[in-house]
């Protein structure tokens, strides 16, 4: 058993290095559409085996509990980024309300789960990050009801803010992990620099459809 967790160890932590080198090139590329795409299924696919090894990590070698909270959001939130960029606007499928009902439902047990058994944790963390869960998906359950109009105009808005929230919850927890005598801090600033980058492309991708909505007027005049 030693040894399987050793090995599950050194997966997690090879898969979860190269999610965070590729999932940082990915943001760059973001203009490159053909490469950002490559680039992000690659990703996605580290992604699955860092939340695999996790879970294992969890679940059968009883490593900390704590950062179950953070795979469960960093897992939502690229499953959710991939649909909305997959779906581009359409209503949300069965599939999508189900994924979402487990996490959400997961999180709040983990939140009793926790308070239960008496383990030092830090409120800061774990509240700010099951509120990023729930608020999630209490919005991809809330788009059962937009209109179709708002769904095509914000999927992209929400696949960057989800993709993106993906990667800086995965640098939460390696931050948290390997700087684990600064928490609640190290936790916190990398989900602080994420919400910065977010904002950041919000406001590119804001200015790119003005600038074309302003060649079109042109056009039309």
């Amino acid at each position: 058993m030693h040894t399987f967790h050793t090995v599950n160890i050194v997966i997690h932590v090879v898969s979860g290095t190269l999610c965070l080198l590729i999932g940082s090139i990915a943001i760059f590329l973001r203009n490159n559409r053909p490469a950002h795409r490559n680039i992000g299924w690659l990703y996605t696919w580290l992604m699955v085996v860092v939340i695999t090894t996790a879970l294992l990590g969890v679940f059968v070698f009883k490593v900390n509990s704590l950062l179950l909270v953070v795979t469960l959001l960093a897992a939502y939130n690229t499953f959710s980024g991939l649909r909305a960029i997959r779906l581009k606007g359409a209503r949300p499928k069965v599939l999508d309300f189900i994924v979402a009902s487990l996490v959400l439902s997961s999180a709040v047990f983990y939140v009793y789960y926790i308070k239960s058994i008496a383990v030092f944790w830090s409120p800061s963390v774990v509240f700010a990050t099951v509120g990023s869960v729930a608020m999630n998906t209490s919005y991809d359950f809330g788009k059962y009801f937009m209109s179709a109009r708002w769904l095509q105009r914000t999927f992209l808005y929400e696949h960057v803010y989800k993709m993106v929230s993906s990667l800086s919850a995965s640098f939460a927890a390696f931050s948290g992990t390997v700087f684990y005598m600064y928490h609640p801090y190290s936790q916190l600033l990398p989900s602080i620099l994420g919400f910065t980058v977010i904002m950041i492309i919000f406001k590119q991708i804001a200015q790119q459809r003005g600038k074309r909505t302003a060649k079109q007027l042109q056009k039309v005049g």
